[in-house]
């Protein structure tokens, strides 16, 4: 059972208990789009016959029904408004009874609030691009040129981030390539040389394939955007849930292997 939804956007935040009662002043009475997501299938028509073309995931739409019983209708309306406000990017933590917190990343498409109501209910709709939930982030050591081992206990695959602190011994030679399960990307190292005035030992490489993708390099407090230097083709670095085996060729040095498991659903 869902036990409490935690919202946060910008610096305010608020905390909905789905078994809260009417003297609580706000509750939860009502929550669609959070069991599995569902897919987009694209279809071709043949002559003879319908083949599938393509499947993807569809972007999660969650509506949730809040009901104000706070004898002071109007101050309680006004902070989850601050919270819901139309357009604002909102992060939402659900904890349930048998499961981690999850998260998920969304924006308020739309909060129907009613203003004259002694007792009103709001409705609260948020687009969620990326459908999956995510459970709390896992951390690995990474030593190179060993890579890495991990299992992840997901149901669907997710980004990941991988950070190098790099020992000096990168050339600026061949590109170097980073291997996933299902994904490679290579970035030329000469091009990252160019880009940051040479390469020292201590910077940190960052591929990052999470909801905000980005590579980088960061040398003490100044970073560089370093994406330009990734070789054409690329795929960004997923993980599929189960065994991860990882491989880092072309430098030395250690770092770190973060991720943080993704499902389809609570």
């Amino acid at each position: 059972m869902l036990k409490t939804v935690t919202a946060y956007s910008g610096s305010y935040q608020c905390v909905l208990d789905m078994s809260a009662s009417e003297a609580d002043g706000a509750l939860i009475f009502d929550i669609t789009g959070i069991t599995e997501d569902s897919r987009e299938i694209s279809v071709d028509k043949l002559a003879t016959r319908t083949v599938i073309s393509s499947i993807a995931p569809k972007q999660r739409i969650i509506v949730m029904s809040i009901r104000i019983t706070d004898a002071d209708v109007e101050t309680r309306r006004k902070t989850l408004s601050s919270v819901f406000k139309a357009g604002n990017s909102v992060r939402l933590l659900f904890e349930t009874d048998i499961v981690e917190m999850r998260e998920i990343r969304g924006v308020v498409e739309s909060c129907n609030n009613p203003v004259f109501a002694k007792e009103s209910t709001m409705v609260v709709t948020l687009i969620c691009p990326d459908s999956v939930f995510y459970a709390e982030q896992v951390s690995v050591g990474l030593y190179l040129p060993e890579g890495v081992v991990a299992y992840n206990p997901g149901n669907v695959p997710s980004g990941c981030s991988i950070s190098i602190v790099l020992d000096g011994t990168v050339t600026t030679g061949p590109a170097t390539i980073l291997q996933a399960i299902n994904a490679q990307m290579s970035i030329d190292m000469a091009k990252v040389d160019a880009l940051v005035g040479g390469i020292a030992t201590g910077d940190i490489i960052t591929v990052d394939s999470g909801y905000k993708k980005r590579c980088v390099l960061t040398r003490t407090e100044s970073t560089f955007n370093i994406f330009s230097a990734v070789s054409i083709p690329y795929t960004w670095p997923q993980i599929k849930p189960g065994a991860i085996s990882m491989s880092i060729d072309g430098f030395g040095g250690s770092g770190e292997f973060t991720y943080s498991p993704g499902y389809g659903g609570l």
